[in-house]
């Protein structure tokens, strides 16, 4: 994965913002990656789909992911008691905000029937297996 943003934490203040980074260097013979995704794909999964599509080049497959990207903090009272609150958001490595708005495949596909589910089959596999293969770097 080349160098660059991963991901950003963006606060309710300038000073409680942060951002993970890559430090590798991009590899002439990087290998094809396909991430699948889909509504259950939700925060780091998110996350990690957004980074390897902007630094690896990645193909995003499947369906919308579930958009979630809110930084939750735990707060202890006096009394013993604690409060949850959110204190900030999660953006992905394009600098989209995560939170409501998921990230969109590259290619999507249609939900498959839940026999298929239940089998060995996968079409979505199969999918982004053709995918890649059709791609020449």
């Amino acid at each position: 994965m080349r160098e660059g943003t991963i991901a950003t934490q963006k606060g309710r203040s300038t000073g409680s913002n942060r951002q993970e980074r890559a430090t590798g260097t991009a590899n002439r013979h990087q290998p094809r990656i396909a991430v699948l995704v889909d509504g259950g794909s939700a925060a780091a999964s998110e996350i990690v789909a957004s980074a390897l599509r902007v630094h690896a080049g990645a193909l995003v497959v499947g369906q919308r992911t579930y958009g979630h990207g809110s930084v939750q903090t735990i707060m202890p009272l006096q009394n013993g008691a604690a409060i949850k609150l959110t204190t900030g958001r999660w953006y992905d490595a394009a600098d989209v905000l995560l939170e409501g708005n998921g990230l969109r495949p590259d290619v999507e596909l249609p939900t498959p029937p839940d026999k298929l589910l239940a089998g060995v089959e996968d079409p979505w596999i199969d999918r982004a297996v053709e995918l890649l293969r059709s791609q020449r770097h």
